[in-house]
């Protein structure tokens, strides 16, 4: 659950700091709103199983909230053409390989959240 919860940061957390911090990027964040939509039932049910297991504090969705914010920071920084680096990002959000079941990094962790007895 929290690789789940960390990896669906980074799509909205990339589209609001290009945008923010390296230029004005309409098609990034319309791509990341399409990514949100496309993977908000997962996220819920990401949600759902993680408070099921016993939540976190305020404390740790903090921390969690910082780290998540350096992680996207690190991303878009370390990248010697920032720019392009973001305008990347909008083709692979649009094309669904930052998606919550089909990229490498989490459709594992995917497939066993939505597996979980929840319900």
């Amino acid at each position: 659950a929290l690789l789940l919860m960390g990896a669906s940061v980074m799509p909205a957390g990339i589209a609001a700091y290009c945008n923010k911090y390296v230029e004005q990027n309409d098609r990034l964040i319309a791509a990341g709103v399409a990514w949100n939509k496309r993977n908000d039932t997962t996220m819920k049910r990401t949600l759902r199983v993680f408070n099921w297991a016993g939540g976190m504090s305020d404390a740790d969705r903090q921390a969690l909230d910082r780290a998540a914010f350096e992680a996207v920071k690190e991303s878009v920084e370390s990248e010697p053409d920032r720019a392009g680096y973001c305008r990347n990002v909008a083709e692979i959000l649009e094309t669904g390989q930052m998606d919550l079941d089909k990229s490498e990094g989490t459709a594992p962790a995917f497939r066993r959240i939505m597996a979980a007895p929840i319900d």
